[in-house]
């Protein structure tokens, strides 16, 4: 059997210890074509493993920590590109406009009024030049006025601001009762 590619595997260490390596070899002929062997190397890839374990993890419980709420919860990169969403903002959203969003979607939908497009380009545009802020906007859930609360915060990564992040809070309750 010559085969080609790369093979990860679980090896036992003398001492008892475990470790993730990665094998790589591709077969070797003589010039007279004959089959001599592999040449290949095999690469201790422990730490690497771990280290996507760990972030797989990360992930899980960011997911669960922004889906355990009522809020509407999402982070656009600096192209106002859709990076996180939890399931409250991707059902509120996706109602009025008629169709699914997705992660990588142009959050300046082309279906908003065009006031609404500037209101919301001037605010990601804020927090993307570093400013953390809060509005209050009013908003229709089907036929249903909402006031919402946004909290706006710039993502920032090495000193370098990456994206935005909001928070909506559905603040109509303040507004019936008043």
């Amino acid at each position: 059997l010559r085969v080609l590619g790369e093979f990860p595997y679980r090896l036992r260490r003398a001492d008892g210890e475990y470790r993730w390596v990665l094998d790589n070899g591709v077969p070797h002929d003589l010039p007279d074509g004959t089959f001599a062997g592999y040449i290949g190397s095999c690469i201790d890839v422990t730490e690497h493993h771990q280290l996507e374990a760990a972030l797989r993890a990360s992930e899980a419980n960011l997911s669960a920590l922004i889906n355990h709420t009522d809020d509407h919860i999402w982070s656009v990169d600096t192209h106002y590109r859709l990076v996180t969403a939890n399931t409250i903002f991707r059902e509120r959203v996706s109602q009025p406009l008629g169709y699914p969003i997705h992660i990588g979607d142009n959050v300046l939908y082309p279906d908003l009024p065009s006031t609404h497009l500037a209101e919301w380009r001037a605010d990601y545009d804020r927090a993307l030049s570093g400013e953390a802020f809060s509005v209050e906007r009013e908003t229709w859930v089907a036929t249903t006025r909402h006031w919402i609360d946004y909290h706006f915060r710039p993502i920032v990564m090495d000193d370098r601001i990456i994206g935005v992040t909001v928070l909506g809070r559905d603040i109509t309750d303040r507004f019936s009762s008043a």
